[in-house]
């Protein structure tokens, strides 16, 4: 079965919204430290989880990334 993602955040700090998917999913998202501080909005609800984090880096306007 397939691991799906429900979350909001408004105005919360990245490294905060990185740390809450690792938590709830098991994802290590790498590479943005220098962004850790940068307060996002972002929400996602009963999505897949790598559809919700791709997304997510849509968002961020991160187009170099690599999933394994």
């Amino acid at each position: 079965m397939e691991q799906r993602l429900t979350v909001s955040v408004t105005q919360k700090p990245l490294a905060e919204v990185i740390a809450a998917l690792a938590g709830q999913c098991d994802v290590s998202v790498t590479g943005l430290e220098d962004r850790s501080r940068e307060k996002i909005t972002f929400s996602a609800e009963d999505e897949p989880v790598e559809t919700a984090v791709k997304r997510l880096l849509r968002n961020l306007d991160e187009t170099n990334y690599v999933f394994f």
